[in-house]
């Protein structure tokens, strides 16, 4: 008997170590009953000379809006005129109908001014796979008079602001035409340094500080990363999340319960001096817990009880064998 349970320890183990090693998150986002882009405008110079922004506003409507967030099913998207060779990317911070945009500073910026780039909001490729045009994707040619000088750029987000509200319902401008604390977090969300770039639309506003770069330092690759880390750190929790059915908001109670379990699993074996029954008491037991809880959710609490059911069928062979066999 104890060699079979040392060998189903060792199995529950494993599955565990495979499951956590190798879970990759699976999103199933359905296509939006609607996707398209309103306006789309770039600048130069709004914070330093050579640099270049790309104001995107769009929309990606669903009536029943999926629980993924978006910034893992969707992105904005700048491609060459072939249309193929992608230049940026960055997250959307919302579905529905936004705004969003793409800077690079002048280091980083190697686009020429003027040309016909294809500017995109599209459904991530590693979610949806098959990107259809007017479905999950929806590009825009840039003209020529698509592309101002950062001397427009107040007037043409105050407007935009006025199209938001209207279709919000939410008041995002005051009498004076400039941006309210709502409209300021929402703007400031969208196009990072906003504040900065045209003070002037502000209720209140603050400015960066100038400073001198530090030319030693390589940013070669540094925007990208930035951008893409929230979506990496998503998908990393979402694929543990999805193993345990655990959800984000309650990670951290599922971790205590995890440390719970070390500590049962060492009052088990220091009561037993049987590993193996200490690590399946530890793990079932802080499993279970987290199930009846309602912390680990999804099903954990079925598989508790499916080891449980052997457990006890094991351990009655071994007690009623012996006496009545």
């Amino acid at each position: 008997m104890a060699k079979i349970l040392r060998r189903l320890s060792v199995v529950v183990v494993g599955v565990l170590l495979y499951s956590l090693l190798f879970a990759t998150p699976v999103l199933a986002v359905d296509n939006p009953d609607a996707i398209g882009i309103g306006d789309v405008y770039v600048f130069n110079g709004t914070l330093e000379t050579g640099d270049i922004l790309f104001y995107v506003r769009y929309d990606v409507s669903y009536a029943s809006q999926p629980p993924e967030d978006s910034e893992d099913t969707f992105v904005m998207a700048i491609y060459d005129t072939d249309g193929s060779t992608l230049l940026a990317t960055r997250p959307l911070n919302y579905y529905q109908h936004n705004i969003i945009s793409i800077y690079l500073d002048a280091d980083d910026n190697t686009l020429t001014w003027g040309t016909e780039y294809r500017v995109r909001v599209m459904g991530s490729p590693a979610v949806f796979g098959n990107l259809t045009e007017g479905v999950n994707m929806k590009t825009a040619v840039l003209s020529g008079g698509d592309y101002r000088t950062t001397t427009d750029l107040g007037g043409i987000m105050v407007a935009q602001a006025r199209i938001l509200e209207d279709d919000w319902g939410t008041t995002l401008l005051t009498s004076s035409d400039r941006l309210n604390s709502t409209g300021a977090y929402y703007f400031n969300k969208a196009v990072p340094g906003l504040s900065t770039m045209a003070t002037d639309i502000f209720e209140l506003s603050t400015q960066q500080f100038p400073y001198a770069r530090n030319e030693s330092i390589t940013r070669a690759g540094l925007n990208k990363t930035l951008e893409n880390l929230p979506v990496s750190l998503n998908s990393a929790i979402g694929g543990l999340n999805s193993v345990f059915g655990v959800t984000s908001n309650t990670w951290g109670g599922f971790s205590w319960l995890l440390f719970f379990g070390l500590v049962l699993g060492g009052v088990v074996y220091a009561a037993s001096r049987r590993p193996d029954i200490a690590v399946l008491g530890g793990v079932m037991g802080s499993m279970g817990i987290g199930a009846y809880m309602g912390v680990a959710e999804g099903n954990v609490l079925l598989f508790v009880m499916a080891v449980g059911t052997i457990l006890i069928v094991l351990f009655s062979v071994e007690f009623f064998v012996p006496r009545y066999g």
